[in-house]
């Protein structure tokens, strides 16, 4: 199966939640997977790159994916027109630029950040990532709307 989806998952420092979404993206659906609904998965940092977190990297392990080869990164080492698909993890506040989201599919996640949490924060960010990463799919192929971005249209909905 040949596709044509690219996705960028963008959080704050590239740490822990979008590594791990990075992880089942390409675990899941990306080339390696056999799957291969995404051409390209991703994922960048908005505010600073960091390293992968030790604990991320565990809590996926235990689910048998290993990202100790994922790197952090800038948002600005690749270009807006490489993705179709660009995924926020941080909720309305995130800053990412206006550019990167026009022409092509964004959501805005809002998942809690676990970082310095317990082995649960992380356990409980994995899995509704990981639920997240499937509800993507399965939208884009039935052609549906997002069912967790916090925005529709230009408009963020983040609730109080």
């Amino acid at each position: 199966m040949s596709s044509s989806h690219s996705v960028l998952f963008v959080c704050r420092h590239n740490s822990c939640r979008s590594q791990m979404a990075e992880g089942f993206g390409r675990h899941l659906y990306g080339t390696e997977s056999g799957a291969a609904f995404f051409s390209r998965v991703e994922s960048a940092a908005l505010e600073g790159q960091s390293k992968v977190n030790p604990d991320a990297i565990q809590t996926m392990k235990n689910l048998h994916i290993d990202i100790t080869n994922q790197s952090s990164k800038m948002i600005d080492v690749f270009s807006a027109s490489d993705f179709s698909i660009i995924i926020s993890m941080c909720g309305c506040g995130a800053t990412v630029p206006e550019s990167w989201k026009q022409g092509k599919r964004f959501e805005d996640w809002n998942v809690v950040d676990p970082t310095g949490g317990s082995e649960h924060a992380f356990e409980v960010a994995r899995n509704e990532i990981q639920d997240r990463v499937k509800e993507l799919v399965a939208s884009i192929k039935e052609d549906r709307a997002p069912t967790y971005t916090l925005y529709h249209g230009d408009v963020c909905a983040m609730p109080n």
